[in-house]
């Protein structure tokens, strides 16, 4: 009992460090991370309730809050930049304001930034820092990132026609933005019915957890998460993978 009441410490403690990072990083407030800290911590001690100094179970207890942090981390960051990619067209309007005022291209950029959100803040910062500095593009690079990066040089660059250059981007954004949000749809009705396998899925096994133990079914548990994994990952790839007709 004392060997899993430590690995659970240590699973809590590997998730406690990771939320430290999605705060300084503000992916999420201090509050949601006692939250979430808590409701892991709970599943942890249902888990621990059924698991009869099972070999399998004990681990589980230490490598499920690792899986949560990282799905976390994934949902988290998938949420943020899909916001970064909706406030940049507003973004862009604020730079095109303080051009058509007078301002030079590098001025607007940094007076467009006070009026954003933090965590663009922080991005659009590190842009202008690279196109001060003439930092090459990192290949480790965000996509969306990069290409903003690489068409604000050429901009910065040809200051004669910078605001015609910035209208092209501009309306450049929005009709790929208009493409996405169409050819989601079309895949939407995958990921619905994923997302039922999956709540479906997870019910049954905390079905079996209840009324089975562990001892008996450990080899059995693993191999149906492995199948499960890659059954669900080969869905979310097609869906990814998928072309829009147009």
């Amino acid at each position: 009992m004392i060997f899993v009441f430590i690995v659970m410490l240590f699973g809590l403690w590997t998730v406690f460090r990771t939320l430290n990072f999605f705060v300084r990083e503000r992916f999420l407030p201090r509050e949601r991370q006692i939250l979430i800290v808590f409701c892991i911590s709970t599943v942890q001690f249902l888990i621990s309730s059924h698991i009869s100094n099972s070999y399998f179970g004990m681990w589980s207890l230490a490598l499920f809050p690792i899986l949560a942090a990282k799905i976390t981390f994934t949902v988290l960051t998938f949420i943020r930049e899909k916001r970064f990619k909706d406030t940049f067209s507003q973004f862009l309007d604020d730079i095109i304001i303080e051009m058509r005022a007078g301002q030079s291209f590098r001025s607007s950029l940094s007076k467009a930034n006070e009026k954003t959100e933090p965590f663009v803040q922080q991005k659009i910062r590190k842009v202008i820092e690279m196109i001060r500095f003439s930092i090459p593009i990192n290949e480790t690079q965000e996509p969306f990132i990069g290409s903003i990066l690489e068409e604000f040089r050429r901009i910065d660059e040809n200051s004669h026609n910078s605001l015609q250059r910035l209208l092209s981007f501009r309306h450049k954004l929005r009709v790929e933005s208009d493409y996405r949000r169409r050819s989601g749809q079309a895949v939407l009705q995958i990921r619905a019915q994923a997302g039922v396998l999956i709540v479906l899925y997870f019910a049954t096994a905390l079905f079996v957890f209840t009324q089975l133990s562990i001892d008996k079914i450990g080899i059995e548990i693993l191999l149906s998460f492995l199948l499960f994994f890659i059954g669900t990952a080969i869905v979310f790839m097609y869906g990814r993978g998928y072309k829009w007709k147009v």
